[in-house]
């Protein structure tokens, strides 16, 4: 009876373990790619059909599967929320979110945090914004984004087209110099919309970018 039992839970184990196995294959790189693709093409065949907000947070997407993953949702069924949080995004796909922004006619709101954009990752992605007047909430935090990221990114936002009201940079890898450029945005004449929410926790702000938060900061101050 004992050795009865013993090979039954063997068997058990063995059982779990095919189970496991089994359950792995759905979170391998290639199968996921394939199964976006196979998401991609499920949208573009809906008809009629009005959907919000997408949240694809956590996964793998990136490189083509993302490209058509964007297009199928954002642009032709008029998505106004899109979460990519921590979906191992790189530099390249940057480009493939500014392509996207640049085509999309009812975005509002982005979440693209937790992804290793970089300074060349966030280059592309302000070009999108540029002329983007359409996105009121953008989330950045945890890009890997350097004082030249904070560059590029706060001077796409400097434009009367730009409807940005709250901005998240948290976590990110520019000093000083780069909360600087995000707290100008505040005073920035040239905006139609004035930002109202802006989020530089864990960054390096410095007592001289603090300084621009005085309301009664002038352009004359900026060159003191």
């Amino acid at each position: 009876q004992q050795q009865l039992n013993n090979n039954n839970e063997i068997n058990n184990n063995n059982n779990n373990n095919n189970k496991i196995s089994d359950s792995k294959k759905f979170i391998e790189p290639n199968n996921l790619q394939t199964t976006l693709e196979q998401i991609a093409d499920a949208f573009s065949q809906l008809k009629n059909v009005t959907i919000k907000k997408l949240d694809f947070s956590w996964n793998i997407i990136n490189g083509p599967s993302l490209q058509a993953l964007l297009y199928t949702t954002c642009v032709e069924k008029k998505i106004t929320e899109i979460n990519l949080t921590n979906s191992s995004l790189k530099e390249r796909d940057g480009k493939i979110i500014a392509d996207m922004l640049k085509l999309t006619p009812s975005l509002e709101t982005l979440n693209v945090s937790w992804n290793a954009f970089g300074a060349l990752g966030m280059g592309y992605l302000a070009q999108g914004l540029e002329n983007n007047s359409t996105l009121t909430n953008l989330n950045v935090a945890y890009t890997q984004m350097d004082d030249l990221g904070a560059f590029y990114l706060a001077t796409s936002l400097c434009s009367a087209k730009n409807k940005i009201v709250e901005l998240n940079v948290t976590d990110n890898d520019f000093s000083p110099v780069g909360s600087r450029q995000f707290i100008l945005l505040l005073h920035d004449k040239s905006r139609t919309v004035k930002i109202n929410k802006l989020n530089l926790n864990l960054n390096s702000v410095g007592t001289r970018a603090i300084a621009f938060l005085d309301p009664n900061f002038s352009d004359d101050e900026e060159s003191d």
